[in-house]
């Protein structure tokens, strides 16, 4: 298996950006320090420029990096909501422009967008692909959150523990939202003690315990996302509690995403 080092990643530094009124040109940057538009995974760090620009260029081959599946997806979140995108495309080591190109029709998908290619050429950066897209949903934030945690009926202060670090976070949000929080496992007296201290919409569900000693855990991660009401979804084990920020953080992040690994720490140490 052929591991890639960290050096063929398009870091945010590198990352040139050049403005034109409704126009976002992005370049590789080879300079040793430029201003950096984006946080690392290329998130870009000022939120407003999420689905504000009627065109989108990617001015160079991505298939360069073997980030390219990211550089697309968070590139492609700039374009508002009628718009142009397009990259340049030439086969690598990374990815040949089958692949790339049936990963992008996926995202159209997913994303519920409308694209039309209305051109592809040959250059000396590769072939270029121009995309008409429309979004066919509204971009409108939804910051409702259902959140999930798996419990064995043992433990009941880390139950305590976990809910009062969510309480504590919603509680001083500036937004109205919506939250609720299951619990999956076995229902206990010290559980129902816990629960109803807090103000929270918090409903159990028992998916049983078949399986258990094989650690089928999916089965019950499953069955609290088929429950949960809102768009944003997230799922604990019963050791974890909410830093402080956390919410204010994903503020920052932004909520256009379908799946994220938020960073984890067990007595200062990351994972």
């Amino acid at each position: 298996m052929r591991i890639f080092s960290s050096k063929y990643f398009l870091p945010p530094g590198k990352i040139g950006v050049d403005f034109d009124g409704s126009s976002l040109s992005l370049s590789v940057n080879n300079m040793n320090s430029c201003e950096s538009y984006f946080n690392e995974g290329i998130r870009v760090r000022d939120v407003s420029m999420v689905n504000n620009y009627a065109t989108v260029k990617i001015d160079f081959n991505i298939a360069d990096f073997s980030n390219w599946a990211i550089i697309l997806d968070e590139f492609l979140r700039l374009v508002a909501g009628e718009g142009k995108f397009s990259f340049y495309l030439r086969n690598s080591k990374f990815v040949c422009q089958h692949v790339c190109l049936s990963f992008l029709r996926k995202m159209f998908v997913q994303k519920n967008i409308q694209a039309k290619l209305i051109h592809v050429g040959p250059d000396q950066k590769g072939d270029l692909y121009i995309f008409d897209i429309k979004r066919q949903q509204s971009s409108e934030t939804k910051k409702d959150w259902s959140i999930g945690i798996l419990v064995d009926g043992k433990a009941p202060e880390l139950l305590d523990a976990f809910l009062f670090s969510i309480d504590a976070e919603f509680n001083v949000s500036k937004h109205d939202q919506k939250l609720e929080v299951i619990v999956n496992g076995p229902t206990t007296k010290e559980y129902n003690e816990i629960v109803g201290k807090y103000d929270i919409d918090i409903r159990f569900i028992n998916t049983g315990s078949d399986f258990n000693h094989l650690g089928w855990i999916t089965q019950k991660k499953n069955a609290i996302v088929a429950e949960s009401k809102y768009e944003n979804t997230i799922l604990f084990h019963n050791r974890y509690a909410l830093k402080s920020g956390w919410l204010k953080k994903f503020d920052n992040f932004g909520y256009d995403f379908e799946i994220l690994s938020p960073k984890q720490v067990y007595q200062e140490k990351r994972f």
